[in-house]
């Protein structure tokens, strides 16, 4: 516990307008000091400071208080935390007694703060940093933003940084735990890991200095474009996050960060005015980096480059990003391949700005058009890998309603029939699988099975029923074209039989009887496929020999079997099966005695059976 004398001493002795300027521009207003509040949005300042009573507060969200308040706030951190950030910048000595939590870590951060001033100075004020600056102008970096974000030049000499650190008296084993130098295998000499590279500090949140990224600027081949440190005992690439430090009060104001993929790409966004924009450090992103985001907002959207790695890297991270819990994930999809910092040098910052706000997008439209787009879906075994990968997807979404929106939508998109749709997907979801019962020649869902919208389940399974009986009368009508015949001139009060169909199943039948038979007096399907004028009819004859409407057992002609389906189709013809509108349904009442009816026929069809068999 830190003593109240600890504290009031802190207090007096931080500067809270320099604390204040660190986070955001101060205006003077008499005797106080005013600006934009960092935690709230507004247009009009109403966050108040005042040097003599040691308070910046909001005078409309009320956020802040003295010093530490403040501190704690717009960091995120304890109290504790704040007290002992404050006081090493006020030169005020506490005497906290230390939790067993590890090593002192403060000699490595002292390290890595006068390596971070070696590169920073190297930059501005040497002639061997003019050729680096004069290529940050080009990539539209500022000498404000070089301040701003602390970036350096590592010289081209092999032991500068070691001499310097040396001169200052730090030992070369911290030196080599920083993963700032390395020991010579040949000699006893040490030689500097970063050369001739623009340097980027990465910072923890309490803008503790724990790595370096460096970026070759001058075109170099066969040469890695960032070198990152390595990992130490201070810096762990999977648990950290470059620009943290500086975006906290952002994120919290904005209440969403921006995830980029590289340093450039954060500089672009936070000089166009998103300075809520981060990037993760290592070549993707983890679990600890979305926990660290998590502890300051629960709203992340993603913006990676815009070509091929950009897209499958951003995939990658939506779907990590969707098993977390309570994280709400939205992206921006730049165009034309386009990674941000580009598009700011194209375009300029109020235009970035502009499309970025117009175009964040749920992820969920994005990955359907990633397995969809581009597709040949008149392919079938393109179709059917789609199929699989946008199922993977559909297993994600905790909502029934969106899983039918998307299965809808693929099936307008590829020519299979929505009914094969829904049945594949549940049985393709492990715990919802399609029973079938040929015996009582039913289709059974279990309860967890996704349906349609405006169905139940009972009316999902008479549907089904009935959908299959169509297509049972369909393989019926293969077996010869006597059969076939037979089965169009069925009618029911001046209704024919194929009238009452589904409307692709009709259209089939309409290919088989009038174009197919009309040629060939037997069926071959290959030659019926030819045939067939639209795609997505195709699409479902050849769909329906991968699911249960595929029945082997009509190869063997059965006349009563046949009947029944006969009668069942003219019994349920009133129920709307119409493709691809499943949504807003009206059924007749006869559906409500439907199974009753077809209990009936069932117990008739087994009498007729038992008779025969004796």
């Amino acid at each position: 516990m830190i003593e109240d004398a600890k504290i009031k001493e802190i207090i007096d002795k931080t500067d809270i307008v320099a604390l204040v300027s660190e986070y955001i521009s101060l205006t003077k207003a008499g005797s106080d000091y005013k600006g934009i509040c960092p935690f709230h949005q507004e247009k009009t300042p109403s966050f108040m400071v005042s040097p003599s009573k040691k308070i910046a507060k909001c005078m409309g969200c009320g956020a802040g208080g003295n010093p530490i308040s403040f501190l704690m706030k717009i960091k995120n951190i304890s109290f504790e935390e704040a007290c002992i950030i404050l006081a090493q910048k006020a030169n005020v000595e506490l005497n906290i007694k230390k939790k067993n939590t590890g090593p002192d870590l403060s000699k490595y951060y002292k390290i890595m703060s006068e390596a971070a001033k070696f590169y920073h100075y190297n930059l501005i004020s040497t002639k061997s940093g003019q050729e680096a600056i004069k290529y940050l102008e080009k990539r539209g970096i500022t000498k404000e933003i070089i301040d701003e974000f602390n970036i350096g030049l590592a010289p081209d000499k092999s032991d500068a940084l070691y001499l310097t650190l040396r001169d200052l008296k730090f030992n070369e084993i911290d030196m080599i735990d920083c993963g700032l130098i390395k020991a010579s295998e040949k000699s006893d000499s040490f030689y500097d890991l970063f050369r001739k590279r623009i340097m980027f500090p990465v910072c923890d949140r309490n803008s503790n200095i724990i790595a370096f990224s460096g970026r070759i600027y001058n075109g170099e081949e066969d040469t890695a474009k960032y070198i990152n440190s390595p990992e130490t005992i201070i810096f762990k690439k999977n648990q950290s996050i470059y620009h943290i430090d500086l975006a906290q009060p952002h994120i919290l104001k904005k209440k969403r960060v921006i995830l980029h993929e590289g340093q450039m790409d954060v500089i672009a966004s936070t000089k166009s005015g998103l300075g809520e924009a981060v990037c993760s450090m290592g070549t993707a992103l983890t679990i600890n980096q979305i926990r660290l985001l998590k502890s300051f907002t629960n709203n992340i959207v993603v913006c990676y480059d815009g070509d091929s790695a950009g897209i499958n890297a951003m995939i990658k991270a939506i779907k990590l990003l969707k098993n977390e819990p309570d994280i709400t994930t939205n992206l921006v999809r730049l165009p034309d391949g386009m990674d941000p910092d580009e598009y700011v040098l194209k375009y300029g910052s109020e235009k970035y700005v502009e499309y970025f706000e117009s175009h964040i997008e749920s992820p969920n439209d994005f990955i359907y058009d990633y397995y969809v787009r581009n597709k040949n879906l008149n392919d079938l075994s393109i179709v059917d890998k789609v199929k699989i990968d946008l199922f993977n997807f559909l297993k994600t979404l905790n909502s029934r309603v969106l899983v039918e929106s998307y299965l809808n939508k693929f099936s307008q998109d590829s020519g299979v029939s929505q009914a094969s749709l829904f049945l594949d997907y549940n049985s393709f979801v492990k715990g919802t699988n399609v029973v079938e019962n040929i015996d009582n020649n039913s289709i059974v869902l279990k309860s967890q099975a996704i349906l349609p919208q405006g169905y139940s389940n009972e009316e999902w399974n008479n549907l089904m029923f009935r959908l299959r009986c169509e297509l049972r009368l369909f393989n019926y009508a293969k077996i010869s074209k006597k059969i076939a015949l037979e089965l169009d001139s069925k009618c029911e009060r001046n209704i024919p039989l194929y009238q009452c169909f589904d409307d692709i199943h009709k259209a089939l039948w309409d290919e088989l009887i009038n174009t197919y038979y009309g040629i060939y007096d037997s069926y071959n399907e290959g030659k019926f496929l030819q045939l067939l004028s639209d795609q997505k009819y195709y699409n479902c004859v050849v769909s329906d020999k991968k699911t249960l409407f595929n029945l082997k057992e009509t190869e063997n002609y059965n006349s009563s079997d046949m009947n029944l389906c006969v009668d069942m189709i003219f019994m349920s013809k009133d129920i709307p099966t119409e493709n691809p509108k499943f949504n807003s349904l009206n059924f007749d009442d006869q559906l409500n005695d439907l199974n009753e009816r077809l209990n009936q026929l069932k117990r008739l069809n087994k009498k007729r059976k038992d008779l025969k068999s004796r």
